[in-house]
């Protein structure tokens, strides 16, 4: 079993083939290959499937591909992912993830508060511009009022 201290990165995705609300929490942490080469392996707590590579980022892809390939299997039912969702066995490796967010915070939620900022800057924006564009359209009116006013008093 791997050691608090040895984790490198935790993440969620969410999204697999055919269970667009299925989320994958996993842990990253190096450890040696299959011939004793350095290497990455990437835990996937939900339903316990482990994928190795000698790069990070290859290690976390083979684990989504292992996960939507599984999740995507005609042979696999609801019923089935429900009994392994709750028989994993990842108990422990569920407390090193409790963990980590606990001293680190939960990085999706700094991520989420990005976004949340991004946009409500982005409504600013158009707020802004709909009130230019409210005044110039005030303007306008205004001009055509005295055009009007202009017109009639040279009649």
């Amino acid at each position: 079993m791997i050691q608090l201290r040895d984790i490198i990165e935790i993440g969620k995705v969410t999204g697999f083939t055919n269970h667009n609300n299925f989320e994958l929490h996993y842990l990253v942490y190096e450890s040696d290959g299959p011939s004793g080469a350095p290497g990455f392996s990437v835990a996937g707590l939900e339903l316990g499937f482990f994928a190795w590579s000698n790069s990070r980022q290859d290690a976390k892809n083979k684990l989504f591909e292992i996960y939507s390939n599984y999740l995507s299997s005609n042979e696999i039912d609801f019923s089935t992912i429900l009994y392994q969702l709750g028989e994993s066995g990842m108990e422990e490796w569920w407390g090193l993830y409790r963990q980590i967010t606990y001293i680190f915070g939960n990085a999706e939620a700094e991520e989420k508060e990005k976004v949340i900022k991004s946009l409500r800057q982005e409504l600013a924006n158009t707020h802004e511009s709909l009130n230019i564009l409210k005044i110039d359209v005030f303007n306008l009116l205004e001009r055509i009022t005295q055009l009007e006013n202009s017109k009639s008093s040279i009649l």
